[in-house]
C-alpha cells in the first residue's frame, strides 16, 4: 500500500516518490511525485507531479502537473496542468521584479488536465498543442 506522510530529497538529475501526504522534491532537471495531498518540487527543467489536492512546483522550462483541486507552479517558460477546480500559477521576472500570472481551471476557457504556458507578454496563459 501506499506509504503515508514520507519525505523524500535527491540532488541534481535525481529523481523523488513519496506516498499519500508525502513531500518529494528533485534537483536540477529531476523528477519528483507525490501523492494524494502530497508536495512535489523539481529543479529547472524538471517535472513534477502532485495527486489530488496537492502542489506540483517546476522551476524554469519545467513541467508541473496537479489532480483535481491540486495547484501546478511553472516558472520561467514552464508548463503547467491541473485537474478539475485546479489553480495553474506562472512565475516569471520581469524588470527585475517577480510577477506572478494566475489561472483556474474552469474559468476563462480554462480546460482540467491540458497544459498551459504563460504567453509572451506573461498577461495570460495558452494552451499548449500536443
Amino acid at each position: 500500500g501506499p506509504i503515508h506522510g514520507l519525505s523524500i530529497s535527491t540532488g541534481n538529475r535525481g529523481t523523488a516518490q513519496a506516498g499519500d501526504c508525502g513531500t518529494a522534491q528533485a534537483g536540477y532537471k529531476g523528477t519528483a511525485r507525490a501523492g494524494y495531498k502530497g508536495t512535489a518540487q523539481a529543479g529547472d527543467e524538471g517535472t513534477a507531479q502532485a495527486g489530488d489536492w496537492g502542489t506540483a512546483q517546476a522551476g524554469d522550462r519545467g513541467t508541473a502537473r496537479a489532480g483535481d483541486w491540486g495547484t501546478a507552479q511553472a516558472g520561467d517558460e514552464g508548463t503547467a496542468q491541473a485537474g478539475y477546480k485546479g489553480t495553474l500559477i506562472f512565475t516569471r521576472v520581469i524588470n527585475g521584479r517577480k510577477r506572478v500570472l494566475v489561472a483556474y481551471v474552469g474559468e476563462k476557457g480554462v480546460k482540467a488536465d491540458t497544459p498551459y504556458r504563460a504567453n509572451a507578454s506573461h498577461t495570460d496563459v495558452e494552451e499548449i498543442e500536443q
